[in-house]
């Protein structure tokens, strides 16, 4: 939490050096508009970058393995998430940060985001919603192929007027 409530920090760089970013380390920091994750960092914890009013884009290098929950919830002018080519756990699948390996829908990252119907995707996660795309969308269709919805997928998705279950 070492970083909570800055209203100072506007880019930070974590050196590859850093193995864990903790929780809630970067929490509303309100003037945070970019974060540079060098690789080698493997884990990003709970919270981290959550309620960072203008953070713009953000990068996951191939190195991280751990992504815990509502990493990047109430960033809504978030508009680039780069998941580093090679990254075995994680990727930008139709809009949506994916958790490769538990087929989990993280974030939606715009509002254009579409949740594939293909298998990739058979649960959408924690607060899911809460991301800039997210809080923007207005419609969704939830294919058959996603089994399970987990805590709050759709919070905070407050332009969102319809949901269609196929």
């Amino acid at each position: 939490e070492a970083f909570v409530d800055n209203a100072t920090i506007t880019r930070v760089v974590i050196p590859g050096s850093v193995r864990t970013i903790g929780r809630w380390s970067f929490n509303n920091c309100t003037r945070l508009e970019e974060v540079v994750i060098e690789q080698g960092v493997q884990t990003i914890g709970f919270g981290a970058f959550v309620a960072c009013p203008v953070l713009k884009k953000i990068n996951i290098p191939k190195s991280v393995k751990t992504i815990e929950g509502h990493m990047l919830g109430y960033c809504p002018e978030l508009a680039q998430v780069d998941v580093e080519e090679g990254n075995p756990r994680y990727g930008v699948i139709n809009e949506c940060l994916v958790d490769l390996e538990t087929k989990t829908l993280l974030y939606f990252l715009t509002e254009a985001a579409t949740i594939p119907d293909d298998g990739r995707v058979i649960s959408i996660g924690m607060c899911a919603g809460t991301a800039a795309g997210g809080q923007r969308m207005k419609e969704l269709t939830v294919p058959a192929s996603v089994k399970t919805l987990e805590d709050t997928p759709f919070g905070n998705m407050q332009m969102l007027k319809k949901v269609v279950f196929e």
